[in-house]
């Protein structure tokens, strides 16, 4: 680490880390130019020889009191990194940002201006996870710089203002992981909030304080004197400094008030004895400043300032002023604080210390005028979809049942484009005392807290809800408690279970098909399939989504419509309707992309179903790029009926590919989830790959596993819960397999007749194809070759005519042979070509696995 002696030389130095040296050179003599507050320091080369000897630092952090001028300093460097081509952005922190969601989402948009590309990526991870979705989209804008070597200059601006845990972690992980892709300059009041010890340690840290940042007197000389043409003494000037501390605010503010004085020496030792009360000799300067404008103009700043940032368009809604452009872009010639904060010049921002002064003077001079600019500001920003603006304005003005009228309002559309953070933010935002008594809008939060698996605030909003019901007119109250019904029922779903009130609460909402909001319908319909499915009742299943299409129509939004296309394809797959599945699946996903293609969460779910139904047919590399994408989801991948793609199927495909690593880490990750989540099901069918990978891979199957597939303990066959008994039995009929003694042969064919025997083969086809290929294969171990033909020859026939290759291929060398064998047995004739078929289908499938092999 080295030590930094100086200011603006500084950041020419940063540039070195990033630029060439024509570059830096082109900025130095760029630096020498500047003369107005927004560039008002002088260079000293003896500084900028040490920067350039330094070491490259993950962060420069330039803290200091406010009026310093540590945002001047920033900014200055990122506009002139940006008159070279370089890629800069610039995160300006405000108290939103104590709110993880938010904080993501003004870093995309700061990202998205340089690099629009890289953007759209961190979007898609933002919105593709729903739970914890900050690890996804840090890592993605990590590994994006880094892949594409591209150097991104990020400025955080003001991070005082941040008090939050999971904000400071987050930019704690981009200091920590990143690398010479990311640069880091930060403006801060304090240190606190880094892990700045570590990065000193490194020689990681660069800092930028007080001491450096603040004039001394020849630097306060040359600017009031040399650059502002003032009539100041060498002891005027001494004086001055002294006075402000050597402040750049408080320099400008007294530069400003002794444009027009004819005698400043009066003016500057009204200020002594005040070194130490730095707001009241702000106050004093800023007083002189403001006394000095012409009405008018006075009178637009303080209209102007209760907005973070002004744009001309919002200055003529808080001011009437149909000319706001040119009076901003005045101001900002005037040197009055205000400053430009994006590329096109169409956004201002007052210096924080002088906002604060007009707030305060507008407190004073005009206290009745305050709540009706904020609902000026509120309706302005409500225009231009800008809500979250809009809540915090309508608070201020005293209105926060209006406030939450509008977050209800915009929950609908949130809801439809899968925005749950961005719901659940804004609610943030509102006092408990008036969102806590609005039950429809903790239905709302009930809905984004199911979708986000957080089923604590669930619970919350649901009783509140509940508490709050009778305040609603009757009519309405009968649409919200069978929504509030509907959501109970939903949750236990995503718990893989059919709540016993389900039905009744899917009937409430079809009799309320007239009132009820077009998703909640959807939502309904989506319930009513999952049941049906565990009743594996595929035609009921069907129905309920060929019921919902006319609201899918009516719904803007992808997630509802392609849940409800991933359930569809799951009841035609257990009809062994393939090509019905795959049309449902790729109409979901097609609904599910991004404008940039790329695929949102729910458009993942999607992608695994039909990366599993590739798989079968042994199309791997599409299927291995669908399923990976799913896997990234980890405990969010949605109902345990596409966790079965994702971790069990998507585990098969890797060991297929060679890599059994992979495969096993893939189904440990699942079984974690199952344990966490108490997901019996997909622990059982988990399991089950587990001891068939053991045994494919001819290892000794681990004493443990088979302790915890036997330790599962039996369960009847009784329609709801089929699946988790079915598939515990497989696991124990392989194990009989894999120990391959006469008496476990013997047990293992018994079983699997006995678990066939139970399957509809009208009902359940597809669990029916399954069944007898196991016994099939437990036969042909047992060394009962013709008996296996007979099971296999229909089973055979299937696979062919569906192109379901890995079917026969997953089951090993055994199964190969015994399908050979079969295959040449059937006899072809003229009346029944399916014979062929199969010849030819088993044919390619032991050639190319002999190639593969």
């Amino acid at each position: 680490m080295f030590q930094v002696v100086g200011t603006y030389l500084t950041i020419i130095g940063l540039t070195m880390l990033v630029l060439s040296p024509v570059v830096i050179v082109s900025l130095i003599s760029l630096f020498h130019r500047y003369a107005n507050w927004r560039r008002a320091d002088l260079p000293r080369q003896g500084i900028l020889d040490r920067l350039g000897s330094g070491p490259r630092p993950k962060l420069v952090l330039i803290h200091a009191p406010g009026g310093y001028g540590k945002s001047i300093v920033a900014k200055q460097w990122v506009e002139s990194l940006t008159k070279q081509k370089a890629k800069t952005a610039w995160l300006a922190i405000d108290s939103d940002d104590n709110n993880a969601v938010w904080f993501l989402t003004h870093l995309i948009k700061a990202v998205r201006r340089p690099l629009p590309d890289l953007a759209d990526t961190l979007q898609q991870e933002f919105e593709g996870h729903l739970e914890n979705p900050q690890k996804y989209v840090l890592y993605a804008l990590l590994h994006g710089l880094h892949s594409d070597k591209q150097t991104l200059a990020l400025v955080i601006d003001d991070w005082h203002r941040v008090d939050n845990s999971e904000t400071m972690d987050a930019l704690a992980y981009l200091i920590e992981n990143g690398c010479h892709h990311l640069h880091l300059v930060v403006t801060s009041r304090t240190r606190d909030g880094l892990p700045l010890d570590a990065l000193a340690a490194q020689g990681e840290l660069t800092e930028i304080d007080e001491s450096l940042l603040k004039f001394d007197v020849d630097e306060s000389r040359a600017l009031l004197v040399k650059r502002r043409g003032l009539k100041l003494t060498p002891a005027n000037v001494a004086e001055l400094e002294g006075s402000t501390g050597g402040r750049a605010a408080a320099l400008q503010l007294a530069s400003l008030s002794l444009r027009d004085q004819a005698n400043p020496a009066a003016l500057i030792e009204n200020l002594s004895g005040r070194h130490d009360a730095h707001e009241a000799i702000d106050d004093y300067l800023a007083s002189k400043v403001l006394n000095s404008l012409e009405p008018d103009l006075l009178d637009f700043l303080l209209s102007t300032c209760i907005t973070k940032q002004i744009c001309s368009g919002l200055a003529t809604a808080l001011t009437n002023n149909k000319d706001s452009q040119s009076r901003l872009e005045d101001i900002e010639k005037r040197n009055l604080f205000l400053r430009r904060t994006d590329a096109e010049g169409s956004w201002f921002q007052y210096h924080d210390l002088f906002a604060e002064y007009l707030l305060r003077r507008l407190e004073r001079d005009a206290k009745d005028r305050i709540p009706g600019l904020h609902r000026k500001a509120a309706q302005w920003f409500t225009d231009h979809q800008m809500l979250s603006q809009a809540v915090d304005h309508l608070i201020l003005a005293g209105d926060a049942r209006q406030a939450v009228d509008a977050v209800e309002q915009a929950a609908q559309d949130l809801h439809e484009q899968n925005q749950m953070h961005m719901l659940i933010g804004l609610a943030a935002k509102l006092p408990a005392e008036y969102a806590d008594a609005r039950p429809r809008l903790q239905a709302d939060l009930a809905w984004a807290n199911v979708a986000l698996s957080r089923l604590a605030p669930v619970t919350d909003a649901l009783r509140l809800a509940d508490a709050a019901i009778d305040s609603v007119p009757t009519e309405q109250a009968g649409d919200l408690r069978a929504e509030i019904d509907l959501v109970r029922a939903v949750v236990a779903a995503f718990q893989d279970r059919v709540d016993p009130s389900a039905d009744a609460a899917v009937q409430a909402c079809v009799d309320r098909a007239d009132t009820l909001r077009p998703w909640i319908l959807c939502r309904a319909a989506d319930l009513g399939s999952f049941c049906a499915l565990r009743a594996s009742d595929f035609d009921e299943a069907l129905r309920w989504q060929k019921w919902a299409g006319p609201f899918h129509q009516r719904t803007s939004g992808a997630l509802s419509v392609t849940y409800g296309h991933c359930l569809a394809a799951i009841a035609a797959n257990e009809q062994l309707d393939v090509a019905g599945a795959e049309a449902h699946l790729r109409q979901g996903i097609r609904i599910g992309l991004l404008p940039s293609g790329r695929p949102t969460y729910v458009a993942k779910l999607a992608g695994s179903l039909l990366g599993q139904l590739l798989y079968e047919r042994g199309q791997l590399d599409e299927a291995e790029a669908l399923l990976d994408d799913a896997y990234e989801l980890g405990a969010e991948g949605g109902l345990v009926d596409i966790m079965f793609a994702t971790f069990g199927t998507g585990a098969r495909l890797k060991f297929a590919r060679g890599d059994k690593t992979a495969a096993d880490r893939r189904i440990a990750e699942g079984l974690e989830i199952a344990t966490a989540a108490q997901l019996p099901r997909l622990e059982a069918r988990l399991l089950y790959e587990q001891v068939r990978l053991a045994a494919m891979s001819t290892e000794e199957i681990d004493e443990g596993l088979a302790q915890r597939v036997l330790g599962q303990g039996a369960q009847a066959l009784d329609g709801i819960g089929d699946d988790t008994a079915e598939l515990r039995e497989d696991s124990r009929i392989r194990l009989l397999l894999n120990d391959g003694s006469p008496s476990a042969l013997s047990a293992a064919c018994e079983r699997a007749r006995a678990q066939l025997g139970h399957v509809d083969q009208d009902k359940r086809p597809r669990a029916h194809l399954g069944a007898t290929l196991q016994l099939a294969l437990c036969l042909a171990a047992a060394g009962d070759t013709d008996e296996a033909q007979r099971v296999l020859a229909p089973a055979l026939k299937t696979c062919a005519a569906l192109g379901f290759s890995r079917s026969l291929i997953d089951e090993g060398p055994q199964m190969l042979r015994l399908a050979q064998d079969t295959a040449a047995a059937l006899e072809f004739s003229s009346a029944d070509p399916t014979s062929k078929s199969v010849q030819d289908f088993v044919s390619k499938i032991a050639a190319r696995n002999m190639a593969v092999a």
